[in-house]
């Protein structure tokens, strides 16, 4: 690979996840917190979706996969295993070893 980049679902970040749920607004301006998603999705050969199993994911999930599906990359996305509600898992339980699957988007991940 040429290179790592990672975004969040959320501009805001927190060393307690729990932040995410109490901040009235988490996603800061709506615009900018999906362009920094989609622009590095603009530069990307692979899309590892890893965003664990976070409460305030779901929803936040399947607006950014909205997006991703009308810029025409739902093919990049993959994953690196699946939490028991199809959520891709966070890299940090993961084994070194693992190998990327093509990730389905909202037909595999039910929020």
């Amino acid at each position: 690979m040429g290179g790592l980049e990672v975004v969040n679902l959320f501009p805001l970040r927190s060393t307690n996840p729990v932040g995410l749920l109490k901040h009235p607004a988490p996603l800061g301006d709506p615009y900018w917190a999906g362009f920094s998603i989609l622009d590095a999705l603009e530069r990307s050969a692979m899309v590892i979706c890893a965003l664990g199993a976070h409460k305030a994911a779901p929803v936040r999930a399947s607006e950014v996969l909205r997006m991703i599906r009308m810029r025409g990359g739902l093919g990049l996305l993959h994953h690196l295993g699946l939490n028991r509600d199809g959520s891709p898992k966070h890299p940090l339980y993961i084994p070194a070893a693992t190998v990327p699957q093509p990730f389905l988007g909202r037909a595999q991940f039910r929020p």
